[in-house]
């Protein structure tokens, strides 16, 4: 649903919900349909792969600026740095 009450998302906002919801439907699903749901975490490789894929998409850290002092250098992608494992 893109309208309601007169209002529309922005064509940039629908346009980022359907790439989200490819990635979520082509990358996320089928590694959890493929491990065991009571896992803690994700296993290494998947999650190093996840992670390469959200931010060759860049869709990773999409609420920070990329104007902070630890964006990434990859035009259009933000990224902390950091990883799910310290």
């Amino acid at each position: 649903m893109t309208a309601f009450d007169g209002y529309r998302l922005p064509e940039e906002l629908v346009a980022l919900r359907e790439q989200v919801r490819r990635f979520v439907r082509d990358e996320i699903i089928p590694v959890e349909q493929r491990i065991d749901p009571d896992a803690a975490e994700l296993p290494d490789e998947d999650h190093r792969r996840l992670v390469a894929k959200t931010k060759a998409a860049g869709l990773w850290c999409l609420g920070a600026p990329a104007s902070t002092a630890w964006a990434s250098t990859t035009p259009g992608v933000a990224s902390s740095g950091a990883t799910r494992r310290p």
